[in-house]
């Protein structure tokens, strides 16, 4: 009785409570005058509402209200959610294919929402796009590409040349084809992509919000239907204006909730301030230390900052050395973990990478050590490409 009383008072209805019973002066749902009462599991209504009656959940449900009948002491939530917390089929997290990464983050863990963040050419969506590919290659994940930006043929050259390390310039050659075909054979089933024309149909104008619930309807249909990994590329085209932090935060925060209620992994691809309008200091190196040519982002140049790095539960952010002169050194890459809800005490966030120029295929290029150790001893040899 007392959660009953207590949804009455959140929806604002008055009500008097004589002899167990909970009286109404008006009907709840017409507002017409009745001898309406709440007994009990069962509720009562005038007539024009419902002939008889109807079940408190209907009723409360009519009021856009659910009665939760789930128990408040924490020794009996306890023991509902151990079993939960303890399975490791259900929280075990979802592998990188990079086991640096994986030992610092756990792995891409279901109930999380990881904002990846870096300037724009950095290589966001090849990370993401190499993630969704090893987690499909090595944990047998199914995954869901959500493209607000891009059409289908940039998707499709970028995931067959990573997953089948195929360079992309065959693409070229019309011979190519069938050999690309096979390779994109091996991923039905396990990976949904949706590019731009595919959404915007369902979007249409909305933005914000409303476009966040568009979204999220459609990663919840994939959800339903096995993915555990989802990529939503980028965050700046939910918001027609780019200032509006205060929404493009709602946004972030519907996503976190979604990602909790799924139970999956949900990546959101989402920009840094332009290095120019920051006082950072730049580096020669992604391993070495100043001066001046590579930034490695914190969380205050991220876009719209603590409003949207508060919400996630995980943030992170990666710099690539693409206007080296050096050709093989354009593809070094270091990630750094700037924000783990799940810390793991004494390992390091900075994890180094190198992408192939040719086939966007990413691999781990050396373990993770502190930023002297980097500095004295990072080499990464030249990556090979393989035809």
């Amino acid at each position: 009785m007392d959660r009953i009383k207590l949804l009455l008072d959140i929806c604002n209805i008055s009500f008097t409570e004589k002899d167990g019973n909970l009286h109404f002066d008006l009907c709840p749902l017409c507002k017409v005058k009745s001898k309406s009462y709440v007994v009990g599991s069962v509720g009562y209504i005038c007539e024009e509402c419902a002939a008889g009656s109807i079940s408190i959940n209907e009723f409360f449900g009519r009021l856009g209200m659910e009665l939760d009948e789930s128990s408040d002491d924490f020794a009996e939530q306890a023991a509902s959610s151990l079993e939960a917390i303890f399975d490791p089929q259900v929280n075990k997290g979802i592998t990188t294919g990079y086991s640096s990464l994986n030992k610092r983050t756990g792995g891409l863990l279901p109930g999380h929402l990881y904002i990846l963040a870096a300037e724009t050419g950095m290589g966001k969506s090849v990370f993401a796009s190499n993630l969704v590919i090893n987690a499909i290659t090595d944990g047998n994940i199914k995954c869901s590409y959500l493209d607000l930006e891009n059409g289908e043929k940039v998707n499709t050259k970028r995931f067959i040349s990573i997953h089948g390390n195929m360079p992309v310039r065959m693409f070229e050659d019309p011979s190519k084809v069938t050999y690309a075909q096979q390779i994109a054979e091996t991923l039905e089933g396990t990976l949904i992509q949706r590019d731009f024309t595919k959404l915007e149909k369902y979007i249409g104008n909305r933005s914000g919000i409303d476009m966040a619930t568009v979204i999220g309807k459609i990663i919840n249909q994939d959800a339903q239907n096995g993915a555990r990994l989802f990529v939503v590329d980028p965050l700046e085209n939910f918001e027609m204006r780019t200032d509006d932090h205060n929404a493009i935060a709602k946004v972030v925060e519907h996503f976190k909730n979604l990602a909790i209620q799924l139970n999956v992994a949900i990546i959101i691809l989402h920009h840094i301030k332009k290095a120019e309008r920051m006082a950072t200091k730049m580096l020669d190196d992604i391993s070495s230390p100043p001066p001046t040519k590579y930034r490695i982002p914190a969380l205050g140049d991220i876009i719209g900052s603590s409003k949207i790095t508060n919400k996630a539960t995980d943030v992170w952010t990666i710099v690539r050395q693409k206007d080296d002169p050096v050709l093989e050194r354009k593809g070094y890459m270091l990630l750094r973990v700037l924000k783990a809800r799940e810390d793991r005490p004494g390992e390091s966030g900075d994890v180094l990478f190198n992408m192939n120029l040719e086939t966007l295929k990413i691999k781990e290029s050396a373990p993770v050590l502190s930023a002297e150790q980097m500095a004295k001893i990072y080499r990464i040899e030249k990556t090979e490409v393989r035809l």
